[in-house]
């Protein structure tokens, strides 16, 4: 059944905090389940990131990326272990550390079951093992998420 009248088109109006409309429709388009104080967190809290850290205008690089055809990533990298002289050390042993003596570093046994990452990279492996059409994409520490023992060949899991 159709509507009885044309519904008018709403007005964009800018976001509230860089009185910018690319931005407020930005955030609407990034609206997860209705939730849009949830995407200004997240897209605002980026803009923080970019803004203290790297000293550039989060509004400048926003629109940069969206001048690009294609698909893009705005990557966000930060310093693993940041005032732990040990995490510094060793980013990927402390990346997602289990008990550990936070004097020393040193780690602390676990007796309990493996991990689920642990089983489900064994799992993988032993699929990819029998099945050449098994692709793993993982993340960029991958000795966190089980996939460790995979050959690592052009920076794609193989």
């Amino acid at each position: 059944m159709s509507r009885r009248r044309d519904v008018p088109k709403r007005k964009i109006l800018p976001d509230p905090i860089h009185r910018d409309k690319l931005v407020a429709k930005f955030t609407n388009t990034l609206m997860i389940g209705g939730k849009k104080s949830t995407a200004e967190g997240i897209l605002y809290g980026s803009f923080e990131i970019i803004k203290s850290r790297f000293k550039e205008d989060p509004l400048e690089v926003f629109r940069k990326a969206r001048q690009m055809e294609g698909p893009v990533f705005i990557q966000v990298i930060t310093k693993k272990g940041q005032g732990c002289d040990f995490a510094e050390a060793e980013p990927t042993k402390f990346h997602g550390p289990g008990a550990y003596d936070p004097q020393t570093g040193e780690m602390k046994k676990s007796d309990g079951p493996p991990t689920f990452a642990a089983v489900f990279g064994k799992a993988m492996i032993e699929l990819a093992k029998r099945d050449p059409e098994v692709v793993a994409i993982t993340a960029a520490m991958s000795e966190g998420t089980g996939h460790s023992d995979v050959p690592l060949v052009s920076g794609l899991l193989l």
